[in-house]
């Protein structure tokens, strides 16, 4: 099973409403015959890989500076594996 938990630390870099969170993944293969690395970031080249978005059930309200924590749990599930489970805790 593949189980994935994380503490995560935002800070604004304006005053606005914070409507959802945007998930991506960096990735690095360094022990083939050569390394290769990309980035799933919205601001690295396309790949077929995309982002993912969560949407808060409530917008949260931020000044410039201030800091969104919480915790982001993902598990794998369905009989073959079909599914992501995201847990979100701010």
């Amino acid at each position: 099973d593949i189980k994935i938990a994380s503490d995560f630390s935002l800070t604004s870099g304006v005053r606005d409403f914070c409507h959802a969170l945007v998930l991506y993944f960096d990735v690095s293969f360094s022990k083939s015959h050569k390394d290769i690395t990309f980035s799933t970031g919205p601001r690295q080249h396309y790949t077929h890989w995309k982002q993912s978005v969560l949407y808060l059930d409530e917008p949260i309200p931020l000044n410039k500076g201030e800091k969104i924590t919480g915790k982001i749990k993902m598990h794998i599930a369905g009989k073959k594996g079909e599914q992501t489970v995201i847990d979100l805790k701010t």
